[in-house]
């Protein structure tokens, strides 16, 4: 096996996809299906091969590819095209990290909304408490206006009928002297 054939280079190709023209997987050397796997590295993109699938300690080292190799023009091909896929992964991430943090920042928004929606509401209603008070004030204002404008009325009757209460003295008084006088 060569070392383009390492752990971190092999995908285990799974499903119904793969149908070789006989139907029986190849044993390796302790008896056991081989394992199919896809080689990822870049002498080897996307080439099937077979292998022990005792990984570990009693690894017998079988290993057949089952696809022929690449064309240097497909090999290349297929590189820029993983090359492209990572890229865009890549870009993904990035939006999706993006997407998150833009998320947060709308939630911290919407709740800071909330928060002066409240607030707002609050003020309203201690406008219509003042409003209101305002206008208890205004009423008291013109029931005073009212009380203070009895009250120079009642002054000025007052005084009124003093000068004539004391004219209505003076004439009696008169009266009185002249009749005694007289």
């Amino acid at each position: 096996m060569s070392s383009d054939s390492t752990n971190s280079s092999w995908k285990t190709f799974s499903g119904p996809q793969f149908r070789s023209s006989n139907s029986t997987k190849p044993t390796c050397r302790h008896g056991d299906e081989a394992e199919l796997l896809t080689s990822q590295t870049e002498t080897n993109p996307a080439r099937r091969f077979y292998r022990c699938s005792h990984r570990n300690d009693e690894d017998c080292q079988y290993f057949v590819w089952l696809d022929p190799e690449l064309p240097p023009y497909q090999k290349g091909c297929y590189l820029k095209l993983k090359s492209r896929e990572k890229s865009l992964e890549e870009q993904l991430r990035c939006k999706q990290v993006m997407e998150k943090l833009l998320n947060e920042r709308l939630e911290m928004k919407v709740k800071e909304m909330d928060m002066l929606k409240m607030d707002n509401n609050e003020l309203e209603k201690k406008v219509e408490r003042l409003e209101m008070k305002v206008k208890e004030m205004d009423m008291l204002k013109m029931k005073n206006d009212e009380l203070e404008k009895k009250l120079k009325d009642t002054f000025e009757k007052g005084r009124k009928e003093k000068k004539l209460l004391l004219f209505l003295c003076l004439f009696v008084l008169l009266v009185y002297g002249w009749l005694i006088t007289g």
